[in-house]
């Protein structure tokens, strides 16, 4: 008797067990489905480099606020059925964690590179009004949608070392200088990197490579605080302004993975550029552990357009910086990887889950 007991027991168990696979079977196989949609990033998520950016900027002079055909926007949209109406695209080239906190925290005034934005966006004549009048643009599309994915912070680092360095360089100079001479800078030698080392080099004829590198890492330090503080508040703000929607955050790739010293001495170098990032990623794991109110996704194996080698870096070619810098941005099948990580998120995690779900 106490045998047949046992043999119920475990039937029971077992039963018990198959009945809750077969919903979790069914929950991942359930396409979820949006009304409205809105995404916020840099350069990255507006779709740089992909054909159908290219062929909306030659058509029309800019792809900002539109539907990118085959940016992972877009395909995100397409599988959980978020029609053009109701597809709101907040990604903007350049934008960091401070512009992005500008829109939606209206206690903060930001650094001067989010000033020097705000002042060219903001003001009769300009795109918007005022400041406020973007707020509400954007809190308007965040009350209506019931999905929402951020992806920020790629250009943090590099932009905020510009102005520390420039900073270092000027130090009684005020911010309408530095920011002038940054630009001038950013147009003589093509990109940020280039700007940094050039300012770098500067900076260690001056005072030594110990104290540059010292200053460097010190910098780097700053910037990643920073950052952390400005996306913490970013998505408690969304998640204040709509706390039904579903939130996403999406990761960080090191675009020079694969990027060796020649074919011929195939030594990965690339991965130097993994520290940060993989800092950044680190950090918005925690800060989703401990949130109930979003998800992260990571994006670490994304392919990008193009790796271009060491041996490959003719930096006084008139095209090279501008072949460099869109050469870093997912390529079409990245974009699509971006899309289908995002997605299986959605299929299996309900609204009330919690928890970190990174797919590779």
């Amino acid at each position: 008797m106490k045998s047949m007991k046992r043999i119920l027991s475990v039937v029971l168990a077992v039963a018990m067990m198959l009945s809750v696979l077969s919903v979790s079977v069914f929950a991942l196989n359930k396409a979820p489905q949006y009304r409205s949609y809105v995404f916020f990033g840099d350069s990255i998520t507006a779709a740089v480099g992909i054909p159908g950016y290219n062929e909306l900027v030659a058509a029309e002079g800019t792809a900002e606020g539109k539907r990118v055909r085959g940016s992972y926007a877009d395909l995100l949209a397409a599988k959980v059925g978020v029609e053009d109406d109701k597809y709101f695209n907040e990604a903007h080239s350049a934008w960091r964690s401070a512009e992005l906190r500008m829109v939606l925290d209206d206690t903060y005034e930001g650094d001067a590179v989010a000033k020097a934005w705000a002042a060219g966006l903001f003001g009769e004549g300009k795109a918007y009004p005022s400041r406020e009048a973007y707020m509400d643009i954007i809190r308007t599309e965040v009350e209506q949608a019931d999905l929402i994915t951020v992806a920020i912070g790629s250009n943090d680092m590099l932009v905020n070392l510009i102005l520390n360095l420039t900073s270092l360089l000027n130090p009684t100079a005020d911010e309408n200088y530095k920011l002038w001479l940054i630009e001038k800078l950013l147009a003589k030698y093509g990109s940020e990197n280039e700007v940094i080392n050039q300012l770098a080099a500067q900076i260690a004829a001056i005072h030594g490579i110990t104290f540059t590198i010292n200053k460097l890492i010190q910098f780097l330090n700053e910037n990643l605080k920073i950052f952390q503080q400005n996306y913490a508040v970013i998505l408690r703000k969304l998640h204040e302004i709509n706390p039904n929607a579903r939130l996403i955050s999406v990761g960080y790739y090191n675009p020079m993975r694969d990027a060796k010293i020649s074919d011929s001495i195939p030594i990965n170098v690339g991965h130097i550029m993994d520290a940060p990032l993989i800092a950044m990623n680190a950090y918005v794991r925690t800060l989703c552990a401990t949130r109930s109110y979003y998800n992260f996704v990571s994006i670490w194996n994304a392919e990008v357009i193009s790796t271009s080698n060491l041996s490959d870096f003719d930096m006084s070619g008139e095209d090279f910086w501008g072949k460099f810098i869109i050469e870093v941005h997912p390529s079409e099948a990245g974009h699509k990887y971006i899309a289908n990580n995002i997605y299986s998120t959605l299929q299996l995690v309900t609204p009330s889950s919690r928890g970190i779900f990174a797919f590779g």
